[in-house]
């Protein structure tokens, strides 16, 4: 079954609030608006959705990147992974045109994780 039926719903935000949200200077003191939740990103990897991801473990979230390209996906989670170590940052490679592997991945990410809280859609 896919694992979106278990997605905890919230209020969706506009594009611009999510610019500005990931535009805004990471702060020097980390919060835990994001503690014990769990993220995807698809586009994970490259521009805007790197800064994404970025900001959204420095406020503590966990995160599962979603993205076609392995190499930099891979690096940013590592790289990610050591800067902010109370955060599970996990690379998956998914070409968001295959809809059996968003699906099969998107199951993974829940059972790994356990939870799904988040979906930002950057792919």
């Amino acid at each position: 079954s896919n694992q979106f039926s278990k997605v905890n719903h919230h209020q969706p935000i506009s594009l611009l609030s999510a610019r500005r949200y990931c535009e805004e200077k990471t702060k020097t003191r980390a919060t835990n608006r994001f503690k014990d939740t769990v993220a995807i990103a698809t586009g994970g990897s490259g521009g805007f959705g790197s800064k994404f991801v970025e900001r959204y473990v420095s406020e503590n979230g966990n995160i599962a990147i979603f993205d076609s390209n392995e190499e930099v996906g891979s690096k940013l989670a590592a790289d990610l992974s050591k800067q902010y170590p109370q955060s599970i940052i996990k690379f998956y490679p998914v070409d968001i045109t295959n809809e059996a592997l968003i699906n099969k991945t998107v199951d993974q990410v829940a059972g790994e994780f356990k939870r799904i809280d988040y979906l930002f859609n950057n792919a």
